[in-house]
């Protein structure tokens, strides 16, 4: 009979390909590891591994039943999260994804908020690129993302639900040459670009601004960097400018200014972005609920 360990430590072996990787990862022992294995290949009849000195490579069948074992594996996970929602417990855990750029303006009222009000919630915060985010969305390792909707917007895995429309404010230090010019994005894009992160080359907001431009745009930042502070000094001490992907940069000191630009009138959705068919927590629920009067309350 195969057991649901059996496939864990399937999975783990596939992943680092050896038997002393995966048995470090599982917790196990080398002679436990492969005493599971041998069992597993015994209750299947067949060969999971060729063994080489080098490490272990799948078989043709092994590669065929990988992802079925792991979907097998999310879907008990699936069933023992149901079962904690039915319980509804309050002791639970709530790990929450952002994308980079947003943390700050999504989380600096709203986690010490959560916390005051529920204490004895174990609370995790990962930031993360589109594509890991997808990733342990896919996993189940994370209730939930909030970011901008547009590097989601088609995929069919994902439901998206709007928290904000944040106006795109591009951002530059307040004595930079292009203050107080009649300014264009042709004499915007002559400077370097500094940003949160990579914008995909299907992303809404560059389709946007090649419509309006009439040409392809290459938006290819000079820095990537999802550090506030980092991106603020670089502004402050060079010619680059950001957007509004980078959220939290503080202007009310007065050291950044926006530039208005005629042909730059454009939102980015900020949105909680889900599994879909996954049921959402009650602690999901809670921090959402306070998310939103959050931003409901804050002009932007």
């Amino acid at each position: 009979m195969i057991t649901l360990k059996q496939l864990n430590h399937l999975q783990a072996i596939c992943q680092y390909g050896t038997l002393h990787g995966a048995a470090k990862a599982v917790h196990l022992t080398h002679s436990a590891l492969t005493r599971s294995l041998h069992n597993l290949e015994e209750a299947l009849g067949i060969a999971l591994f060729e063994r080489h000195k080098t490490g272990m490579e799948p078989t043709e069948f092994c590669k065929k039943i990988l992802l079925q074992s792991e979907q097998v594996l999310l879907a008990v996970k699936d069933i023992e999260r149901d079962a904690d929602l039915a319980r509804n417990i309050e002791e639970g855990h709530l790990h929450i994804i952002v994308g980079p750029g947003t943390k700050g303006l999504v989380l600096r009222e709203t986690l010490p908020e959560f916390f005051k009000r529920y204490p004895n919630i174990d609370i995790r915060i990962t930031e993360a690129m589109p594509e890991d985010a997808k990733e342990l969305l896919m996993k189940r390792e994370a209730d939930f993302l909030i970011s901008g909707a547009g590097s989601f917007t088609g995929n069919t895995d994902l439901k998206m639900e709007l928290i904000k429309p944040i106006p795109v404010q591009v951002l530059v230090r307040k004595d930079h040459p292009l203050v107080g010019q009649k300014l264009t994005l042709s004499k915007l894009f002559a400077y370097p670009l500094v940003a949160a992160s990579q914008l995909s080359s299907d992303h809404p907001f560059l389709k946007e601004l090649a419509k309006r431009l009439n040409s392809e745009v290459n938006l290819t930042p000079k820095i990537i960097c999802s550090d506030s502070l980092i991106l603020k000094s670089i502004l402050l001490k060079t010619d680059a400018w950001t957007g509004s992907l980078c959220l939290e940069l503080n202007i009310d000191d007065g050291q950044l200014v926006t530039l208005g630009i005629n042909q730059l009138s454009l939102t980015n959705d900020l949105s909680v972005i889900e599994l879909v068919g996954r049921s959402r927590s009650p602690a999901a629920q809670k921090f959402l609920e306070i998310c939103k009067a959050h931003f409901d309350a804050l002009k932007l």
